[in-house]
């Protein structure tokens, strides 16, 4: 007779591979440039006990070597490297992940190269991780223009600018209102604003064909978002300012990235992966801001914010 044994425990883990998770977008309106830069992990005991040990997210700053390069479109290195130093006391916000397992190297130089190469060198590892990214250019502002802004009436404001279809695929408006809050009983002032952020935005046809996008505002909707975003403050008068108009830009690599992550709706719940990390995981990409700053609001306009349906209560003045 022949005997047989069976073992029923399973190693679901397998043997650990390291694999760094790399997150940059860099955008040449900004003072300072980010890498975030971590290690996905395999255990197996309780996965939530690990992510509290900081250790187990990150690596020792002293192995790695953190550099993008300027390049020509065909890869080619078209420049000297720019270093990015490791910021030692980054910390992430409260939740699960302990607040130092979080590496974040910066750099301050401008960037002026169309394309761009990260390159991480782990020298204890003998490995490389890279990615490149084609930089988006800054758009037009068409409208506004010159003048003050009107957003009473029955027609909607239309906002336009130009395209950028050599280098962006997606474009994010947004609309920033400035107003100066003063308090009535101490006399104290502070600038205060909230920003509107609209649907992010592909070209269509027509919009290559003429080579301007345009996003229609409506003007009940601006006042109904302020009622939404303002907090009533009793003895406190807000001295209505300026609005800030920005288009943001970002290449197909940032795009898909965004596909792949929003959220599943229908029966299919497979999301497919993306990432352009070679040797990782994650994104490298770009963006870029164009800004129409400090458009004043018309006459009837600030009427409508003082004495409005949606506003009044809000305290808004003139002066």
């Amino acid at each position: 007779m022949f005997g047989v044994s069976c073992n029923n425990e399973i190693d679901i883990t397998g043997e650990y591979k390291d694999t760094p998770i790399v997150y940059g977008i860099l955008d040449p309106t900004d003072a300072v440039h980010y890498i975030r830069i971590q290690k996905a992990f395999l255990v197996d005991g309780n996965v939530l006990q690990t992510v509290k040990v900081g250790d187990s997210l990150t690596y020792d700053p002293s192995d790695l070597q953190v550099s993008i390069f300027p390049i020509l479109k065909n890869g080619e290195l078209n420049g000297s490297p720019i270093p990015f130093t490791h910021q030692p006391n980054a910390t992430t916000d409260t939740g699960l992940f302990a607040p130092q397992g979080v590496m974040i190297y910066t750099s301050t130089a401008g960037l002026t190269s169309p394309y761009y190469k990260l390159v991480i060198t782990n020298t204890k590892l003998g490995r490389q991780i890279t990615s490149k990214t084609i930089m988006t250019n800054k758009v037009e502002w068409m409208k506004p223009s010159f003048g003050s802004v009107h957003l009473v009436g029955v027609e909607p404001y239309e906002m336009q600018w130009s395209l950028d279809t050599a280098t962006a695929t997606i474009y994010q408006p947004e609309m920033k209102f400035y107003w100066t809050e003063v308090d009535l009983v101490t006399g104290n002032t502070l600038l205060d604003s909230v920003v509107w952020d609209f649907i992010q935005l592909y070209p269509s046809a027509i919009d290559i064909k003429n080579n301007f996008m345009k996003l229609k505002l409506e003007f009940f909707a601006f006042y109904a978002y302020l009622k939404k975003k303002v907090p009533v403050k009793p003895h406190v008068k807000r001295i209505i300012g300026p609005l800030t108009f920005s288009i943001y830009t970002a290449p197909s690599d940032f795009d898909r990235y965004i596909q792949a992550n929003k959220p599943v709706v229908g029966l299919i719940q497979d999301k497919p992966d993306f990432t352009n990390i070679e040797g990782g995981f994650g994104l490298f990409s770009s963006r870029n801001k164009s800004i129409k700053a400090n458009v004043p609001l018309t006459p009837l306009s600030k009427d409508s914010l003082e004495f409005g349906q949606f506003t009044k209560h809000l305290g808004f003045k003139k002066n």
